[in-house]
């Protein structure tokens, strides 16, 4: 307790440096510790933001009934090892009248055979979307079957969104107080591998096209046209898209109409995270390669390992984050962004150490920000795993594939 005491003060220090004199004083005054992520996120106001609209969305519009919308964010707790993040869904998920034997299903890796079917549908794609960065397609058509387009894609995004939560909360090392650190014990068999630190296989030859992956959109769902909006979605695409255009773009943009009051609040995200932020795009780039490597994402890793290249990072940067080597060499800003990264994923807490260097270095809002890009860029990466996205056949693999790590679905 002492330990998430002291990590707490260095919490609201944060605050208190980042925040104006009427709001440092509101801070200053509150002596409970933060309990989601846009409280940690306030460093960053752009960012705290498009979160608070995320959220907004994702758990009062979605198109998910309410026992849903309880549930999949536990899974995801669960399958992160994210006690705070557990305890504040599992009150939640109470409140929303989901049984204490179904969430102790949950909590405790249970067999599915014990639950509903409607609630082993979610647990089981919520497991395998984790475990093994994928879902089988008969798990997904089974999803959009059961919610329609849109639903699975709020589906999808309410198992992802807690992980980006999860990260932040990481960052600051916040934990629950003793009572509730108790509601989530550590069991096996939950997680995704991280593989081999440093030690690489090859992912082999180039995988046939899944029959569920559409030829244009190379995900599961073909690309929505216009013409399947609803007037608000034609808003949004005319302003985003443009009203010449007759369908929505590859890639995320695209990827995110699925729910198109997501649209905004998501570019609103990358935008604050990556154009504007406090850390500039050369290095945002590389935190969000250094997020792919930890993700075994060949995906990000193609598309942002070469943003970073074309923003400048360097060689040597490019190959101590692609090969997993030390990093004594880098200037020491580059260091620090690729250390905290790397103990988000592979130690789930950022050190002491790491944290205060990162604060020197960058400010409050710098070392938030860090944290809240590799938390964007798990959440979109766990959103592609989800909808089966592929590489094209003009993109190569050129990621190392850790030893121990399972292949996401752009190589399946």
């Amino acid at each position: 307790m002492k330990k998430a005491c002291m990590r707490t003060i260095v919490f609201v220090a944060w605050l208190l440096a980042a925040l104006g004199t009427a709001s440092a004083q509101r801070a200053a005054q509150a002596s409970a510790p933060p309990r989601s992520a846009l409280e940690i996120a306030a460093p960053s106001p752009a960012t705290a933001a498009a979160l608070q609209r995320i959220e907004q969305y994702l758990w009062n519009e979605s198109r998910l009934d309410a026992r849903s919308k309880a549930l999949l964010p536990l899974v995801t707790a669960r399958e992160m090892s994210l006690p705070f993040e557990w305890s504040v869904r599992e009150d939640a998920a109470l409140a929303a009248g989901l049984e204490p034997a179904v969430i102790d299903v949950v909590r405790r890796n249970g067999a599915l055979t014990k639950l509903a079917r409607d609630d082993a549908q979610l647990v089981d794609f919520g497991r395998q979307l984790y475990r093994e960065r994928h879902v089988d397609s008969g798990k997904f058509a089974a999803l959009v079957a059961r919610f329609g387009k849109q639903g699975a894609f709020d589906a999808i995004m309410l198992a992802a969104y807690p992980a980006m939560a999860g990260l932040l909360q990481r960052a600051v090392d916040l934990e629950p107080g003793a009572r509730d650190a108790k509601r989530l014990p550590s069991v096996k068999g939950v997680g995704t591998p991280a593989g081999g630190i440093g030690r690489f296989v090859a992912v082999g030859e180039r995988p046939p096209l899944p029959k569920d992956v559409d030829e244009d959109s190379y995900y599961r769902l073909p690309l929505l046209q216009r013409e399947e909006l609803d007037a608000r979605g034609r808003e949004i695409f005319d302003r985003v898209v443009g009203a010449d255009r007759k369908a929505v773009p590859r890639g995320p943009v695209g990827m995110t109409f699925l729910s198109p009051e997501l649209v905004d609040p998501v570019q609103q995200l990358n935008s604050a995270l990556r154009e504007t932020g406090a850390l500039g795009t050369r290095r945002a780039e590389i935190v969000i390669a250094a997020t792919g490597r930890e993700m075994n994402s060949q995906y990000q890793w193609l598309q942002h390992g070469g943003g970073a290249e074309r923003a400048g990072a360097g060689k040597a940067v490019l190959d101590a984050i692609r090969e997993d080597r030390d990093l004594a060499a880098l200037d020491e800003r580059d260091a620090v962004a690729i250390t905290l990264v790397r103990e988000l994923f592979r130690e789930s807490r950022v050190s002491p150490a790491t944290l205060a260097a990162a604060e020197r270095l960058f400010g409050a809002r710098g070392a938030i920000e860090i944290a809240a890009l590799a938390g964007d860029y798990l959440m979109i990466t766990t959103v592609y795993n989800a909808l089966g996205m592929r590489l094209r056949p003009e993109q190569a693999a050129t990621l190392p594939h850790r030893v121990g790590a399972p292949i996401g679905a752009e190589w399946r």
